[in-house]
């Protein structure tokens, strides 16, 4: 090999300059991330049962799910928690297990046992556990305006800007701002006096606020789908309301309630730098750069800040500097 390289000095010299390419086309393609792509045979079961006790929440949520899940192949472990409203299980399998798979069992389990759970329980939530869907960024913002609603910028203007960067998967929103919400405070001494009860409100607003689908209609060649809107539009809507007949006097819903266009009751609290914000977290896809996708992050966050007056982006925590230092140490 020695005489062979020193003889032909040009063909070493061209393959030792393709070895250097490649390395260096292979260090440039070279996927980045803190953690090895891999996923841990563990998934989770989120149910929320909006109003409900823990114990409650215990006995006719998480008991049913757990009893449903625990016949599903290769389940090692089985953890539950019940909380005011909430309900979480996480179900841990043993190694080796195709988690795609085992997650189509339990879905087809819960399916099984929904029609056993509470009516007014949301539908059952599965989550598998990534390493890749950690948070690239957590930003929180923040505005020193007022009358800038935050949540809503974020929620309209940020999140869509980075969805559409190249690598990000998903960006999640925690916490903090206001939600519209129609308030209905029903007068019990007006409810009894005409001898009504709650859940009779409760059924009349859900048969009325729906979108009814009332078939097709066909002009000549052309088909034109029919719906019945009968959403409520406002507050004043809902004022009007009948809710019962009495003795030839026609019952409305303002003449027992106050209804109101306001928000609803704030239950999380976001402090950014100790100003009222919101904190929200950018994901990627599985198979992109973690440093790439938090570059991309930080230049699209720039030119929303600089489109928006009064609109402050603070990073919390920056995933791609721990790898980045990692990265320059190495070399």
């Amino acid at each position: 090999m020695q005489r062979i390289a020193v003889r032909r000095p040009v063909l070493t010299f061209v393959v030792f300059l393709v070895v250097v390419i490649m390395g260096v086309l292979s260090l440039v393609n070279l996927p980045i991330d803190l953690m090895p792509n891999v996923t841990l045979p563990t998934a989770s079961i989120i149910t929320i049962y909006p109003g409900a006790a823990p114990e409650d929440v215990e006995k006719t949520v998480t008991k049913v799910l757990e009893e449903a899940i625990s016949t599903v192949p290769n389940v090692k472990d089985i953890v539950s928690t019940s909380g005011e409203g909430l309900s979480a299980i996480t179900i841990s399998f043993s190694w080796g297990t195709d988690l795609d798979a085992a997650v189509n069992d339990i879905r087809d389990k819960i399916d099984f046992v929904r029609r056993f759970l509470p009516p007014d329980a949301e539908e059952p939530t599965i989550f598998k556990f990534d390493i890749s869907q950690w948070p690239v960024l957590i930003v929180g913002a923040t505005s020193d305006d007022p009358t800038l609603d935050v949540r809503s910028i974020v929620e309209n203007d940020v999140v869509d800007a980075l969805q559409r960067g190249k690598g990000v998967g998903a960006v999640q929103i925690w916490g903090g701002g206001k939600h519209r919400q129609i308030n209905i405070r029903v007068d019990q001494k007006e409810l009894e006096s005409r001898r009504l009860s709650l859940t009779q409100i409760i059924n009349i607003l859900a048969q009325e606020n729906i979108v009814l689908p009332s078939g097709v209609l066909k002009v000549g060649r052309t088909e034109y789908l029919v719906r019945v809107p009968q959403e409520f539009k406002s507050a004043d809507e809902l004022k009007e309301l009948p809710i019962a007949n009495i003795n030839g006097t026609l019952i409305r819903l303002g003449d027992i309630a106050k209804i109101d266009d306001s928000f609803a009751e704030a239950k999380t609290f976001v402090r950014v730098n100790g100003k009222e914000g919101v904190f929200f977290a950018v994901q990627k896809v599985s198979s992109a750069n973690t440093v790439q996708v938090a570059n991309v992050a930080k230049e699209i966050m720039h030119q929303v800040e600089n489109n928006i007056p009064g609109l402050k982006l603070h990073i919390i925590i920056d995933g791609s500097r721990f790898i980045k230092n990692s990265i320059f140490n190495l070399t």
